[in-house]
């Protein structure tokens, strides 16, 4: 917290013995201290890690809601940029993970702008490597089978018959996996099932927790028994009239299993998986209509899950979004009807010509407003980067949120959640739900995919 020195300067009249007296105009005395320190709004921060390393020299600009710069300003040697300003405004990163191409130039620049802040906020744009890792696993065959669906809490595959330990002329699966950020160890499990041209049966489960997953290694899971599956049911009340598709993620030591997947019809749906012991669980329901919604829940695990959907799902978007130079907003067209967000992001793609050809990618979380979110305008000491009329304008698929704590909460995280886990990293604490609706559904993966 800063603080500010306050010096009094009290004026005394001169000559004779009543030094202590005032002037006829001088301020009455105050009874505050000399350097007494007066309270000060915290600073707006911005961090930047790239890599697991601080960014400096990014390029920071802090901008009040009337678009006046309060400053513009490098990250210093910890990646970090700040100042003191007023609620409301808003915090630009310039190229935050400089991502230069061939040639030693940025094809197309980065800007990323957190609108909507408050003092205090610790503002946080993260980059991390990803850690890939392919090894081998061998299991032993179950009776019936001959297909192995493999679910991990570091991503799924698949094993098949002739694929294990024993060679081709085996029936034990096996097969090399390649998976992201297990960091050394991961819980598995596999599905078993019976599959023909018409009908996919599973017939049993298999569960290994902390099994060791290092890069080139080999986990043996032959010495593990198959166990009856155990049956997890989903059921929606007052769902609209469209189709849609369950993931079923256990919460373990390692982190979510899987997911399972499922398809919904009228309403409910069943999926047979390994019983893991879970104690929690995420269920991440995405819709396609005119827009993509999506509902993740998390919190105790249950084998009977519910959901009611009345008055729960956001306003449908029905036609956009667009950008106007003009206006400098993206706007799109709401339903009437629909829970409240808290939160959109919106991203535009500008291409101007002249006097060179430059690009940029320039990404926006705001608080919610109805069919519309504004742009800033930036100072122009690197670039005049405010679209005008004449450049090549798209906007991408616009996404409002409704998370718990509301957009306070979410702020500083929000470009990082998206970054790293989309929608799903949202998921944090005990229990919680996020609703989500997005102005496209053509990307049709369950959750919020990144739009560079």
């Amino acid at each position: 917290m800063r603080f500010s020195l306050v010096v009094s300067l009290v004026l005394v009249a001169c000559g004779g013995d009543d030094s202590n007296k005032r002037l006829p105009d001088a301020p009455p005395l105050s009874d505050v201290p000399l350097d007494t320190p007066v309270e000060q709004d915290p600073p707006v921060t911005l961090t930047i890690t790239n890599l697991g390393v601080p960014a400096p020299g990014v390029r920071v600009y802090f901008v009040n809601a009337d678009d006046s710069l309060v400053l513009s300003v490098k990250t210093d040697a910890t990646g970090t940029a700040k100042v003191v300003m007023a609620a409301g405004g808003s915090v630009t990163a310039l190229n935050p993970f400089d991502e230069v191409v061939q040639g030693g130039k940025i094809d197309t620049d980065e800007l990323r702008t957190f609108a909507g802040v408050k003092p205090g906020d610790h503002l946080v744009l993260t980059r991390t490597a990803t850690d890939f890792v392919t090894f081998k696993l061998n299991a032993t065959a179950a009776p019936g089978a001959n297909a192995y669906d493999v679910f991990t809490t570091c991503g799924t595959a698949t094993i098949s018959p002739g694929g294990g330990g024993g060679g081709s002329g085996s029936p034990d699966p096996g097969g090399f996996l390649s998976l992201e950020n297990c960091h050394g160890a991961a819980d598995v499990a596999i599905v078993a099932s019976d599959i023909n041209s018409e009908t996919t049966t599973r017939l049993k489960g298999l569960y290994h927790p902390n099994a060791t997953v290092v890069d080139e290694g080999t986990v043996d899971l032959t010495a593990d028994t198959y166990q009856d599956l155990l049956d997890v049911t989903f059921t929606y009340m007052n769902a609209p009239n469209t189709s849609f598709s369950v993931l079923h993620s256990p919460l373990l030591a390692h982190g979510g299993l899987g997911p399972f997947s499922i398809d919904v019809n009228d309403g409910v749906g069943t999926f047979h998986e390994p019983d893991v012991s879970a104690t929690r669980a995420v269920v991440d329901t995405t819709l396609f209509a005119t827009s993509r919604h999506e509902v993740i829940d998390w919190g105790p695990f249950t084998t009977a899950y519910v959901l009611d959907m009345n008055n729960l799902l956001l306003p449908e978007v029905i036609a956009g979004p667009s950008f106007n130079p003009t206006t400098g907003k993206v706007s799109w067209t709401e339903a009437a009807q629909g829970a409240t967000p808290d939160l959109t992001v919106a991203a535009i793609r500008v291409r101007r010509s002249e006097p060179v050809l430059r690009r940029w990618h320039w990404e926006i979380v705001a608080p919610y407003r109805p069919g519309e979110v504004r742009y800033p305008r930036l100072p122009a000491d690197v670039f005049d980067w405010t679209p005008i009329v004449g450049d090549g304008l798209t906007a991408d698929p616009v996404t409002s949120a409704k998370v718990p704590g509301g957009y306070d909460a979410a702020r500083a995280h929000v470009f990082d959640i998206l970054d790293r886990s989309g929608s799903a990293g949202f998921v944090a604490g005990a229990s919680g739900r996020v609703v989500i609706v997005q102005s496209s559904f053509l990307d049709v993966s369950p959750q919020i995919r990144r739009t560079r």
